[in-house]
């Protein structure tokens, strides 16, 4: 009888934006500590063009909905963009 898949954290970046590599750091150590779960950076995005998490392997005894509940704010801070900044062309 084969083991059941490692818990694995997908992310798919949303599109035009950067990874901050501290707060995937973090993210990371909070899996792993709270889950025994990695996670896996996608280099690509997703065809709906948008960003997304996808939890993947055995994730008993947590539910996927509190699991989510619970990374949604490390999750957060590892995607930013610079779509608030507004510079103006320099004459």
């Amino acid at each position: 009888m084969s083991e059941p898949a490692a818990a694995v954290i997908l992310l798919y970046p949303p599109p035009g934006h950067e990874v901050d590599p501290q707060a995937l750091h973090d993210l990371e150590t909070h899996a792993a500590e709270t889950y025994d779960a990695g996670v896996i950076l996608s280099p690509g995005q997703m065809l709906s063009g948008g960003g997304a998490t996808l939890l993947i392997g055995q994730w008993f005894p947590y539910h996927p909905d509190e699991v989510m509940e619970d990374l949604a704010r490390w999750i957060d801070r590892v995607f930013f963009n610079l779509d608030w900044l507004q510079l103006d062309e320099v004459s």
